[in-house]
């Protein structure tokens, strides 16, 4: 499926349900696109996902739930991701991301701030 939503707002303009491996552009799909107020995901799954982040390159990161109570379990950044961990300016499906890459469940309310300050946690890690 592709899925077109606000900048400003985050709320999906548009959705169609064609799969991804057509490889449709985003004024394909949708002719009034405009790149400078709208984001263009592309998704494989069969539902607009309730929370999710769309990273540069098109694909669709769903935020996960983690409605558990289990304790958040943090690592030491290791030599080689250092050099890639986001910052600020970073968009959060970019911060997104990088957590579940280095192995962090996020919940989806977390916010950016929220997602910087674990990242901050592990580079104080030993």
């Amino acid at each position: 499926m592709y899925i077109i939503r606000s900048k400003q707002t985050e709320e999906v303009v548009h959705v169609d349900m064609r799969p991804v491996s057509e490889n449709l552009k985003a004024k394909d799909i949708f002719p009034d696109f405009d790149p400078s107020l709208m984001e263009f995901g592309k998704y494989d799954g069969e539902e607009v996902p309730s929370d999710f982040d769309i990273d540069p390159k098109g694909n669709v990161l769903v935020l996960e739930d983690n409605n558990s109570s289990q304790d958040l379990r943090l690592f030491p950044l290791t030599e080689e991701v250092m050099d890639i961990v986001p910052d600020n300016s970073a968009k959060k499906s970019e911060v997104a991301s990088f957590l579940k890459d280095v192995g962090v469940v996020i919940s989806d309310d977390m916010t950016k701030k929220e997602m910087l300050e674990v990242i901050d946690q592990m580079k104080e890690m030993k």
